[in-house]
């Protein structure tokens, strides 16, 4: 970034005064701009996110894009905590689209990321093998050059040279390349339980917990189907209790014709009528 451009802290100061303004205003068409603001800053997170996928890509775009995603994930968290009812459901609607989007583009960021760990820890892999078959045809090759010369000699330094460490072994060459693949995954944060699924979760959950009422139910439906296609196999479980609070909530159709209720109960039906 060039000297005096602005940073992420200041497009994150300028956006969320300007969310507090419009939700202190309380004024219809003011609200809606809220969420045209999210839109416009998932936009510019999904762009991006894109730049970052390009191969030979800066490792500072890493950070760059994950500074980028929080920003966006905390002034999401606030406009579902503030924002009111009667605007959610666009913002539901909203989220919808691009949350599906951003994901991809973060996956798709990560998966490249992935890549060039792989290529340049296969290039070190290859290297170390080649160093290895180096340093043991190096002491044939000096047996062979000094043959018939001072053997005798020859035979008792080499019994007072210590011996060479024993090459690595390839299952434990193979662990510790896994386990070096993980810590980057965790870095790059699309693990199972890393912060792209964990932000969505948390957004999801934040905004279903505020559509209680019995008239909510069909946008908590839609909620829970978005968890669903985008949450990790690991996360299921979250989706599906989610769910099972939104078929809690009784609608007239689950109810019984009163004819049928007064047949089931007469003791109630005449008490009711006396």
């Amino acid at each position: 970034a060039a000297e005096g451009a602005p940073g992420v802290e200041d497009f994150e100061y300028a956006l969320h005064a300007a969310i507090m303004r419009r939700l202190e205003g309380e004024e219809g068409q003011r609200l809606a701009e809220i969420t045209n603001m999210l839109d416009a800053t998932a936009s510019v997170v999904i762009q991006l996110f894109e730049q970052a996928s390009a191969p030979g890509a800066p490792s500072s775009e890493t950070e760059r894009c994950k500074q980028w995603w929080a920003l966006l994930v905390s002034l999401s968290e606030d406009v579902t905590r503030l924002l009111p009812v009667e605007h959610l459901e666009r913002l539901v609607g909203d989220l919808e689209q691009s949350l599906v989007v951003l994901r991809a583009a973060y996956l798709k960021f990560a998966g490249q990321r992935l890549s060039e760990f792989d290529t340049q820890k296969d290039a070190e892999a290859k290297e170390a093998e080649a160093k290895a078959a180096e340093e043991a045809a190096a002491p044939a090759a000096a047996a062979k050059e000094g043959e018939g010369k001072e053997k005798g000699k020859e035979k008792e330094k080499d019994a007072k040279e210590p011996r060479k460490s024993a090459p690595p072994d390839p299952k434990a060459l193979e662990q510790k390349r896994t386990e070096e693949r993980k810590r980057f995954i965790a870095f790059l944060g699309i693990s199972p339980n890393g912060p792209l699924y964990l932000t969505l979760t948390s957004l999801l959950k934040q905004l279903s917990s505020r559509l209680c009422s019995t008239l909510h139910a069909p946008l908590r439906a839609r909620i829970v189907l978005l968890l669903e296609r985008l949450l990790a196999m690991d996360h299921k479980a979250i989706a599906n209790n989610q769910k099972l609070r939104t078929q809690e909530h009784i609608q007239s159709d689950d109810l019984d014709d009163e004819a049928v209720a007064a047949g089931a109960f007469p003791a109630a039906a005449a008490a009711a009528a006396a």
